[in-house]
């Protein structure tokens, strides 16, 4: 029998994940990324949100194999001087930016673009804002084909960096469409969706919970997820 995979949406520094990565059996945890610049509003304190970000690395070190670490727009700046140079997002901390970085540089190995998983009979990938066609019609060249393993090379490479720095026009961007870690979930809505693959991000913040779709799911909503055979469904702790 398949063993579930519990999704950890968009974090900014909030601690709802700990409750959920302690509520049941799964066979992989896999956050979506997005780990520190917390929003102002929520009361965060930047060492609180340090402090939170440095216990999900050391819950990435303690299961290597279980964990799933996603890069979003608000860990690029810190990871990638050339990244925060093309595309720096809201909220980035002049004051902890040093030592983000040095944690993200610290930690390299242990992140990833994408994430994929088959249950049953479908395959799912995992990414921060979505992959859609438009964003992969326009990096044609540099992306090759969809899956995790290539999007995976794209940080190691001048343009593959420069290809998940693109910002699209739903976001304030001058692009047709935004990378896997800058799309809207709107732009995902007109996307051809990639045949046998359904789509599992965050990134395109929601009020009034998720975004389910026969073809995509948008989870950022401060709210853990498990997938199961039967789809997706909320964990309540």
């Amino acid at each position: 029998m398949e063993k579930n995979v519990l999704i950890i949406p968009d974090v900014h520094g909030r601690t709802f994940w700990k409750k959920a990565v302690e509520s049941g059996d799964y066979a992989k945890l896999v956050f979506l990324g997005d780990y520190v610049d917390a929003y102002e509003d929520e009361g965060i304190s930047r060492k609180e949100e340090l402090e939170n970000f440095i216990q999900i690395l050391q819950l990435k070190v303690a299961h290597p194999n279980d964990v799933v670490l996603l890069l979003g727009n608000h860990d690029l700046h810190y990871y990638s001087v050339q990244f925060c140079e093309l595309a720096c997002g809201t909220r980035y901390s002049e004051e902890y930016a040093d030592v983000y970085a040095q944690l993200y540089a610290e930690h390299a190995k242990d992140f990833c673009m994408a994430f994929e998983w088959e249950m049953g009979e479908r395959k799912y990938l995992f990414s921060h804002a979505g992959v859609t066609d438009d964003w992969l019609k326009l990096n044609e060249k540099v992306i090759g084909v969809a899956d995790a393993a290539h999007l995976n090379r794209l940080i190691g490479k001048k343009r593959g960096v420069e290809a998940l720095a693109q910002v699209g026009w739903s976001r304030g961007g001058d692009k047709l469409a935004g990378s896997m870690v800058w799309a809207d979930v709107d732009d995902m809505k007109g996307s051809v969706p990639q045949l046998g693959v359904y789509q599992i991000f965050g990134h395109s913040q929601q009020w009034n919970g998720p975004v389910i779709t026969k073809t995509y799911a948008c989870l950022d909503c401060h709210q853990a997820f498990v997938l199961t055979m039967e789809g997706l469904a909320k964990v309540n702790v």
